[in-house]
Parts: C-alpha cells; structure tokens; sequence
C-alpha cells in the first residue's frame, strides 16, 4: 500500500528497524554483570548497530560485522513483520534511528554532533544515563475530545464564532483533565490558534500557538514531529503579524528539522519550502523565493505526481513570483500549465480554475504590453 507513498514507507522501515534494534540493546543491558562496564558495552553495541564500516580493503573484521548486522536485520524484519528490506538499509537516516532507540529503552547520551560515517562514533563517556520507560494508558477526556471535534466541524463549515466556543471550551476540560503541560493541552491550544487564525486575531492565535510550542519542545523534545508542525504553524502567524524575520526563524527551523529528520521524501518539506518563499518574497528577496519554489516543484512532482493539484498550485506560486521579476512570458508558460491541471482535475466550472484563468490573461495582457514597448 505505501510503495506509491515513499515517505511513508521510509517511516514504517525506520520504525521496524528501530524495533528490531530495541531487543539487541536490551539484550546487552540484561547481560552486563558490572555494571561499571555498563557504559562502555551500551556504547560498543551502538557503534555495532550504527557505525560505518572501515573503506580499507584489508579490514575484513568491519566487512563481516556489517555483513552479519544486515543479515540478522533481513532475517528479523522478515519474520516479525514479513518485510523483505531491500537495498532501504543503505539509506536509512542513523540520527533518526539513534533517537528512536533513545526513546524506547532509556538511553540518555551527550548532546553532540555523532560522526556516524566513522566504525566508533560512540564513546563511553557519551553514554550519560539510563532510565526506566514507563508504558501506561495515555488519559484523555472523551467531553475535550468531542469538542475538538465540533471545533473542528465548525471550522470546516466556516462558523467560525462556534468553532472559538467549542475550542475555547475543550481547551479547558482538557486542562482539568490533563494538566496544563500535556500533548493534548498543546493540541487543544493549536486547534484554537488555527481558529483564531481564520477570525483575524492573529495576535491571540500567536499567543496560543506559542504556547503549544513550548508544551511540544518539554514534553516531546526539540525534533519530534508535533514540535516541527508547530514551529511551521507558529512561522505563519508571525508572517501575518508582519513579523518576518521572525517567522524566517521559525520557519527555517521546521525546514531544518523536516529536511533532518525526514528528509526531502516527505511532502510537508514542499509546504514548508512554499511558507519560506513567501517569506522571502514579503522581504523582496524575489530570487531566494524562486529557488524555494522550484525546490517545492520538484518535491510536489516526485511525491503526488506531476498532473496532481498540489504540483499545480507550485507552478502558480512560481508564476507569480516570476511576474515580481518582470518575466512575464515565462509566467505565462507556468500559468497554462497550472489551468490544465487543474482544467484536467477539476473542470472548468471550479472556482480554482476560473482564478487560474484569470490569471493567465492577465499574464497574457501583461507579457503583450512587455512585448510592444
């Protein structure tokens, strides 16, 4: 199901991986008698699981570990899960493994740039602690929950006065229930900020906003995907507040930790390259703007496909900013292509492709005048 889908197949192969190495270290710590050596056999079983073999021909030693490290993953992946990995193992992104491993068995290590191309890019005076993981059943309020929903509803119907009472009113059942710093507050509180959004209030929408944030970086850390939605949601207000070189902070964090994380595969990297071109384009850096737009093209034409709507929304936002430049023919060729995707996909009677086709005449008018004179 997830092959026409790639970044979500990348995430479910990570995560099998993760798992499987999750009973290797376990397996280690269970084993370990002194536990003086407990640092060091954590970190030489992290530079087993995670480290690059040595390029030198005569080091077979390293060739056969990573030879017998693949092997076990194949054999493990292929009997928990009945997945067949391929060549994926090559391209797994070690950081985001590393985290995952961190999270599910307690590892607490120093925060450092890990030179994971190295065969030992662990140390035992990087291993800083380990801590119990506690599983237990994540509480939640069935009244908050029903609310978000009507929040939710509201919103889509664009009653925008009942969706604030519903979010305001779920935000505080869920407080009562939850407590002011949890997941779900943080929810509760980017919910609201949306709302707010679509009222006008950017200001209280920041606020609110800012406040899922900080929730997000104490309770799931600085690169958990919640925490780079809401850096990109917060960039966004803060735009709207006129507030640019702020929101090109923020901003440019999610992007950091999209393209870290995630990698270009993922088509959240396309919106938040599209949000950064706007930005740059309030701060008249038209050509900066380009390049992130055509960035966004490529990745919009590799994940959807090059007929999808998002793909056509890509090469209307590049036609505009070509326009800022004065370039109106080449405005002119992005604008045709964006009317017949969406003339394919939506039909002539959508809002969205008679919009198109206004702006290719005007396009059009624009390129004739640049013509004459």
């Amino acid at each position: 199901l997830a092959e026409k889908l790639p970044h979500i197949q990348s995430i479910c192969i990570h995560e099998m991986v993760i798992r499987a190495f999750k009973h290797v270290i376990r397996a280690v710590i269970a084993a370990v008698d002194d536990m003086q050596n407990m640092s060091a056999v954590i970190a030489e079983t992290l530079n087993i699981l995670l480290g690059s073999p040595r390029l030198e021909n005569d080091l077979d030693t390293d060739a056969n570990e990573h030879n017998l490290r693949l092997k076990w993953v194949e054999s493990f992946l292929s009997e928990r899960y009945c997945w067949t990995l391929k060549d994926e193992f090559a391209h797994l992104r070690k950081p985001i493994i590393l985290r995952g491993l961190c999270s599910k068995v307690g590892l607490e290590l120093v925060a450092r740039d890990y030179d994971m191309n190295s065969p030992n890019p662990f140390d035992k005076s990087d291993i800083v602690n380990i801590v119990p993981i506690c599983k237990h059943v994540v509480y939640s309020s069935i009244d908050s929950r029903n609310l978000l929903e009507s929040s939710k509803m509201a919103l889509d119907k664009g009653k925008l006065d009942d969706a604030v009472n519903y979010g305001a009113k779920a935000l505080s059942k869920v407080i009562a229930v939850c407590g002011p710093y949890h997941r779900l507050t943080a929810n509760a509180y980017s919910l609201l900020a949306v709302v707010l959004y679509h009222t006008g209030d950017f200001n209280q929408a920041t606020i609110y906003q800012q406040k899922a944030l900080d929730i997000n970086e104490r309770e799931l850390g600085l690169d958990h995907p919640e925490t780079m939605k809401s850096y990109g949601d917060l960039s966004v207000f803060y735009y709207r507040l006129q507030h640019i070189e702020m929101a090109l902070k923020y901003v440019n964090r999610a992007l950091y930790l999209l393209q870290f994380s995630c990698g270009l595969s993922h088509p959240n990297s396309a919106a938040t390259y599209i949000n950064v071109a706007m930005m740059e384009e309030g701060m008249g850096n038209v050509h900066v703007a380009l390049r992130y737009l055509h960035e966004a093209l490529k990745c919009n034409k590799r994940l959807l496909g090059a007929d999808h709507i998002q793909t056509a929304a890509s090469y209307h936002a590049i036609a505009i900013a070509l326009s800022m430049m004065d370039a109106y023919s080449l405005s002119v060729q992005h604008e045709q292509t964006t009317l017949q995707i969406l003339q394919e996909k939506l039909g002539d009677d959508d809002l969205r492709t008679q919009d198109a086709a206004a702006w290719l005449e005007y396009f059009d008018s624009k390129a004739l005048e640049q013509q004459e004179a």
